[in-house]
């Protein structure tokens, strides 16, 4: 029996919103935590995790995409002078399309009801699609075309002031 193929594909900015308006301001995503929950499953594999993270500056994120790169994302960076939404929802359909051969599963991290058509599309492709967002963050629409939804729970995040306090107790 062959593997699940899995790609995981991570809209940055739209899960850093959405976890901060549901678990508090210091709230963030634990990247690994996302990662890990895709793999453990049976008779699966990931074949490819990328994050889309937008910025102004690379210097603002530089130490982000690193720890994203060594945890095994390739990550694709959107540069954006803009404070309006997403910049990368392009970048995410074009990607879930141009690997559409490398994959029988695709796991999405945002509830931007944008996707909505990107999931249909790759529903009539052959291909099972979950979601992963919180449960007040989610479109309608999204909710109800996805195979599946797993919604992001307090044990999925990390407190920033938290990891701060680490640093200073390691110095």
């Amino acid at each position: 029996m062959e593997k699940e193929r899995i790609f995981l594909a991570v809209d940055a900015e739209c899960c850093w919103c959405s976890v901060r308006d549901k678990f508090g301001k210091d709230a963030r995503l634990d990247f690994q935590k996302l990662k890990g929950k895709a793999e453990e499953r049976k008779d699966s594999e990931i074949v490819l995790a990328k994050a889309y993270v937008v910025t102004n500056k690379l210097s603002t994120v530089s130490s982000f995409v690193s720890s994203l790169n060594h945890m095994g994302y390739e990550v694709e960076l959107g540069y954006s002078y803009q404070t309006d939404g997403s910049k990368m929802d392009v970048a995410i359909a074009v990607d879930a399309i141009k690997f559409l051969r490398r994959y029988d599963t695709y796991v999405l991290a945002s509830g931007d009801g944008d996707f909505v058509a990107l999931v249909l599309y790759l529903k009539e492709k052959g291909k099972k699609v979950e979601i992963v967002s919180t449960k007040e963050d989610i479109s309608a629409k999204l909710l109800k075309n996805a195979d599946e939804v797993y919604f992001i729970r307090e044990d999925m995040i990390y407190r920033e002031e938290e990891t701060k306090k680490d640093e200073v107790q390691k110095v």
